[in-house]
């Protein structure tokens, strides 16, 4: 099994628009982080934690082709809205 992170940045992830604080203006890429999700890749199926809106995003750059399941933690946008981008 491959844990793979996505994502691991705040409800409104990083850099915030209009904040001047050290990590939101640093140019450094590890300064730049999408919203949390998880993809747990298994020999045959992929399952993905929850579907934040940096979905499409985040699948584009890990190559991530297929989801077999979706686990939500809970319910709230940062961790759900991205649903949609599961229809392709």
């Amino acid at each position: 099994m491959k844990i793979r992170i996505l994502g691991c940045g705040t409800s409104t992830g990083v850099p915030v628009i209009g904040c001047k604080c050290s990590a939101c203006s640093s140019t450094h890429p590890g300064n730049k982080r999408t919203r949390s999700s998880i993809a747990l890749e298994l020999p045959e199926k992929t399952i993905l934690i929850d579907t934040s809106t940096d979905l499409r995003i985040q699948a584009l750059a890990s190559k991530l082709t297929r989801v077999n399941a979706v686990l939500y933690t809970h319910y709230h946008a940062d961790h759900v809205h991205g649903i949609d981008d599961l229809r392709s």
